[in-house]
């Protein structure tokens, strides 16, 4: 009974493996960011949506400037789940992809005036999957 049940385990995470796989070739960039700051590092979509500029440093601790870095990068932050400081290596693959993102998010205090990183369509604070898929 047991070698059918790790069978049946082994199925199902080649499934999961393979089709996250699948979204992630068919996905844009915005997307691409979500998925792999969510299964990358186990971020809920409220730790996604506070994410701040400065959260994003480079080997250095200094913060990165996403229209040049090219470098290795980390995100060090609080994590509000759990109130822990966080350190989260950031793979070289999703580096440009969130130097995209986060360069295309505005700085003006006016319309982001928590200097979050990563903005909703309609400009809020929560970015959601339903309302990125069209971007």
């Amino acid at each position: 009974m047991r070698l059918r049940w790790e069978s049946r385990c082994r199925s199902v995470y080649r499934a999961a493996v393979l089709e996250a796989r699948i979204q992630w070739q068919i996905s844009t960039a915005v997307l691409k960011t979500l998925l792999g700051i969510g299964l990358g590092y186990g971020q809920t979509q409220t730790e996604i949506a506070t994410l701040e500029f400065v959260d994003f440093v480079d080997a250095d601790g200094n913060p990165v400037n996403f229209k040049t870095h090219t470098g290795e990068m980390r995100i060090d932050r609080l994590r509000h789940k759990t109130g822990v400081i966080g350190r989260w290596w950031v793979p070289p693959e999703l580096v440009p992809i969130i130097c995209e993102v986060v360069a295309r998010t505005t700085r003006d205090v006016k319309k982001n005036p928590h200097e979050l990183a990563i903005l909703g369509n309609a400009g809020n604070n929560q970015p959601r999957f339903s309302e990125l898929s069209n971007i």
